[in-house]
């Protein structure tokens, strides 16, 4: 496991994620990259940007617009 990776399954265990969308879009990060596209209700939209708020806090960075990287395959 590469340490990215690792990382990335650390902060899942740490705000308790799995299973949860926000697991998905830390696996697949290219789902922060339009935020736009959570406008399914503003709660979930805020809750969204709480959640990538306290990931960016412990290090965790999405993609830059117009930049989404390829992921493992």
């Amino acid at each position: 496991m590469r340490l990215a990776e690792r990382r990335e399954m650390q902060l899942i265990e740490k705000f308790g994620l799995r299973g949860s969308f926000f697991e998905q879009l830390i696996m697949e990060p290219e789902g922060w990259v339009h935020t736009e596209r959570l406008q399914d209700s503003p709660n979930v939209q805020r809750y969204a940007m709480d959640v990538r708020q306290a990931l960016e806090h412990e290090g965790w960075r999405a993609p830059a617009v117009g930049h989404a990287s390829r992921r493992r395959g």
